[in-house]
This record gives structure tokens, sequence and C-alpha cells, in this order.
């Protein structure tokens, strides 16, 4: 028994469909303050090798960098003001979602001072 070849639509499809999963776990990673190279690993991750990297990110997301940034999973989080744009933040982020600019040290995020 030969296996057929996926058609070029079903291949377009599930291209298009990791192209834009990879890019919305990007910019969900950039909006929760995590820099702008480790956003782009994430994104580009979930674009090669999506059925790994999408729990990974979750699992991360949601129960790693919380406790990184000092807060617990449920609870409200902290909000501040971006200094440079004014847009409200929340979880003290290292980068403004909005404006990208850095609102903090990256000394303070490995606890060094």
């Amino acid at each position: 028994m030969q296996m057929q070849e996926m058609p070029l639509s079903m291949q377009l499809l599930v291209t298009v469909i990791n192209v834009v999963i990879g890019y919305s776990i990007g910019s969900d990673a950039r909006k929760h303050g995590r820099d702008l190279r480790e956003c782009w690993l994430w994104g580009l991750g979930a674009f090669l090798i999506l059925i790994l990297v999408l729990p990974l990110y979750l699992y991360m997301r949601y129960k790693v960098w919380p406790r990184e940034a000092g807060s617990t999973p449920g609870l409200s989080r902290a909000t501040g003001t971006c200094k440079y744009c004014g847009v409200l933040t929340e979880d003290n982020p290292i980068y403004c979602p909005s404006c990208s600019k850095q609102l903090r040290g990256a000394e303070s995020v490995h606890g060094k001072k």
C-alpha cells in the first residue's frame, strides 16, 4: 500500500496555521515581558515543531514565568505605568508591551543587584 501525497492546498493551509500560531506565541511572549530574542525563538520553534513547543510554551507561561516575576498564578497582578509611553503594564515586565522600551534591568530578573 502506497502513501498518498498531501495535496498542495492542504500543505499551504498547514503552513499558514503554523505561521499564525508561531506569530501569536512570539507576540504573547513579548507582551509578557520576554526579551526579543527569546520571543523569536518561541515563535520559530512553534512554527517548526508546533506539537512539542506549544505545550512547553503554555507550561512556561502559566507555571514558571509567574514564579520568576514573584507572583502567584490565579491572584491579581500588580500593575504599573510605562514611564516612556504611559501604557498600563502587568506583572512588572522587563520590556513595555506597547513601545518595547526596557522598564527594568535584566539583573533584577536573575536576582543580582
